[in-house]
């Protein structure tokens, strides 16, 4: 099988050192915010903000006793799902902001959360009590604990990777069964995060430097590429039709993965700075092909991950320096 590691775009991010994410799995703050378009909530004025580009806040989700760390929004976008470090996870209405569950069965801080990717009654939590569970939306726990402290889905559900925060082994399990399909070593126990391809088949992992890239695929999964560019730590990977790496040497990388479609990046990458200034944090949003950028001044932006073009920005009225995540729903952005 052929399997290309060149990097063919890279963007220099300048900033203070705060952490950069890829993914929805780390979160920080004790409420959930929503911005764009606006409705009257609690006997507050509607303020109509046209869309995600006046960034008029329209919610806040509060509850939590302690830093929320992961967050994930269902499949039919009804449900926002919360973990934090008060050791709970609350599951919220999208649109009312009311907490309609809270399920109290870990036993420290909830890193990751993902609802089923074709399932909206169904999510997975990971903890660092090194416990992975699944629930559904009533609260009620499905089949046995796994052990992990980080957890992902492939896109058709059929699979899930879990692993221990900096340990050395990632398992890939059967989502419906938990029968053990793979497990893959990294050299040193700095495992930090793991993320499925397009294809299901191709897993990557990121330890300290390093990408690693394995086939699950029978006839015996098997490394096939490691990726390396980055001078520091990868803090998190995510794939479009290439692979996405963002890291404390405050980069982001493109990789060419010779088995996947290529990103249509066509014209000259360096004539449009992907991001500019310096930024807080950075967040990559694979699915709807954009960046979502905020600086020291409070400015965010919205950038085509494609062409490196800013498609919108604002000045972001809630405190910039607590954010750690941001998505769009519906036209709509929610902070964390």
């Amino acid at each position: 099988m052929f399997i290309e590691g060149e990097c063919f775009w890279a963007r220099t991010v300048e900033g203070d050192g705060r952490e950069m994410s890829l993914s929805l799995l780390a979160e920080a703050g004790r409420r959930v915010r929503e911005m764009g378009e606006s409705m009257e909530i609690e006997g507050v004025p509607e303020t109509r903000p046209d869309n995600i580009q006046t960034g008029g806040v329209i919610r806040t989700f509060c509850g939590h006793t302690y830093t929320v760390w992961a967050v994930s929004i269902s499949p039919d976008h009804t449900t926002i799902a919360s973990g934090s470090g008060d050791t709970t996870i609350h599951l919220w209405g999208t649109w009312t902001g009311e907490c309609h569950c809270v399920i109290d069965g870990h036993n420290a801080t909830v890193k990751f959360i993902s609802f089923f990717p074709t399932n909206s009654q169904l999510l997975i939590s990971a903890s660092e009590d090194n416990t992975v569970q699944q629930w559904d939306i009533s609260g009620h726990k499905i089949g046995p604990a796994y052990e992990g402290s980080g957890v992902a889905f492939s896109p058709d559900g059929i699979y899930f990777i879990s692993w221990r925060y900096l340990g050395s082994v990632a398992t890939v399990q059967n989502s419906d069964s938990g029968v053990v399909v793979a497990k893959l070593q990294v050299p040193s126990s700095c495992l930090r995060c793991c993320c499925f391809s397009p294809i299901t088949k191709i897993v990557a992992g990121c330890a300290g430097h390093t990408i690693y890239i394995w086939d699950i695929t029978s006839p015996g999964p098997h490394l096939v590429k490691t990726l390396i560019g980055h001078i520091k730590d990868i803090r998190s990977i995510a794939f479009s039709s290439s692979l996405i790496s963002t890291s404390w040497d405050q980069s982001i990388k493109f990789w060419q993965i010779g088995t996947l479609p290529m990103d249509p990046v066509t014209t000259n990458p360096e004539s449009t700075p992907l991001i500019s200034g310096s930024i807080m944090f950075v967040s990559l949003q694979t699915a709807d092909e954009i960046a979502i950028s905020i600086n020291k001044g409070g400015v965010l932006r919205v950038w085509d991950i494609l062409t490196g073009l800013c498609k919108t920005s604002f000045h972001c009225p809630v405190d910039h320096y607590s954010i750690n995540n941001m998505w769009p729903v519906d036209n709509r952005l929610i902070l964390v």
